[in-house]
């Protein structure tokens, strides 16, 4: 499968959604699709469920996307991070850097490698 992008209105923005692989011999492809969806665009969300597999060269578009939002004064909210996506943040500490809200599924929190959500663990010790 290759890269598949989708376009919905959502709430008061835009939900772009990414199905199939963001790896290199697609990249160009998913980003000059994605440049094209994204453009003009009031705060949207990616919508990150579909994305099968992802490389380095995927998270440095998804890293220059959410750059060149906050540039304009727009936000790009990472939405729906599907496992491999997780993977990806958790391994190049990314969590951070993006600083969107992940929801995880009960038990999945040690499954990667971020403290996520441990805050009030930490301070009741």
């Amino acid at each position: 499968m290759s890269i598949l992008i989708e376009r919905e209105a959502a709430g008061g923005g835009t939900r772009i959604r990414i199905r199939g692989e963001l790896v290199f011999r697609n990249i160009a492809e998913a980003h000059a699709e994605l440049k094209e969806s994204l453009a003009e665009l009031p705060p949207a969300a990616l919508d990150l469920s579909g994305v099968e597999d992802l490389d380095t060269s995927g998270v440095q578009l998804l890293i220059a996307l959410k750059q060149e939002f906050a540039r304009s004064g727009r936000v790009l909210r990472l939405v729906e991070h599907s496992p491999i996506v997780l993977e990806f943040f958790a391994l190049y500490g990314l969590v951070g850097f993006f600083g969107d809200r992940i929801v995880l599924k009960k038990g999945e929190k040690e499954k990667y490698g971020f403290a996520y959500g441990l805050k009030r663990e930490r301070e009741s010790l």
